[in-house]
């Protein structure tokens, strides 16, 4: 069996594995001395899954990329947290109105991996496997206010803060404040920053390390949801992260961060 292996394609493989178990990512030099890769090899090798989006590259260190967090998002969907999420989410668009969304991050954006309509037929969602950007969607602000707390400038100088619309925030001391909104009240709100007449609202959501794993929230057009209703909306939003928390097996009532 081992005639039909093809060594750097292995080597590849052994690389991810590598890359998947690191959280700040690793340097070519950490990679060399773990897995014993010629040098002249690792390199154009992990040029190649960079090019292909497998790999991503962030200064001196290699971190998983977006088309191996797309194939595992596509995987994950499949397990009970989809079932899990899927029935929290639907419960969530009936009791709001609107749609429900469940979002991970990925480097520097938010991928949506689930989404349950609205059961209006006026409604506003973005479609499974979309990435957002960080400043100007409600998940996306959950991950930059908690993954990239006092490293804002990081995320400017890697994709920028592109002004979608009039309202979105593009200066690092705007987004350092409404980070620092997002943590004090416990959740993020997108007031039209992202599309014209869409506002969202999400929480983060922890796993038992105190570490933000996904954020859920809702959307809908801006017309329907309104500033007022922001603290009866965040409140179910809460809830129905809580209930999210017990049915995935993420935390335990006395780890709640919510």
């Amino acid at each position: 069996m081992a005639d039909y292996l093809v060594p750097n394609l292995l080597n590849a493989c052994r690389i991810m594995k590598l890359l998947i178990n690191s959280v700040e990512g690793m340097s070519a030099v950490d990679i060399e001395k773990e897995l014993g890769i010629p040098r002249t090899t690792l390199f154009r090798i992990l040029k190649t899954l960079c090019h292909e989006e497998f790999v991503q590259k962030q200064g001196r260190c290699y971190k998983v990329g977006t088309s191996l967090v797309k194939l595992g998002v596509k995987e994950v969907t499949e397990n009970r947290l989809r079932s899990s999420s899927m029935a929290i989410l639907n419960e969530l668009a009936i009791k709001t109105g609107y749609t429900a969304q469940l979002a991970v991050p990925n480097q520097y954006c938010a991928v949506i991996m689930e989404v349950c309509e609205s059961p209006s037929s006026l409604k506003a969602s973005y479609a499974a496997g979309v990435e957002l950007p960080l400043h100007s969607t409600s998940v996306g602000k959950v991950f930059l206010a908690h993954k990239f707390h006092g490293r804002i400038e990081e995320v400017n100088k890697a994709v920028g803060f592109k002004k979608n619309t009039d309202k979105s925030l593009t200066t690092l001391r705007d987004l350092n404040e409404e980070s620092l909104r997002v943590v004090s009240r416990g959740y993020a709100v997108e007031n039209r920053e992202f599309c014209n007449n869409v506002r969202g609202l999400a929480v983060p959501i922890y796993n038992s390390h105190g570490e933000v794993v996904a954020a859920m929230g809702i959307l809908a057009p801006a017309t329907v949801f309104t500033i007022a209703q922001t603290p009866r909306v965040s409140s179910q939003v809460k809830e129905a992260a809580r209930e999210f928390y017990y049915a995935a097996g993420l935390s335990s009532a006395s780890e709640l961060k919510l």
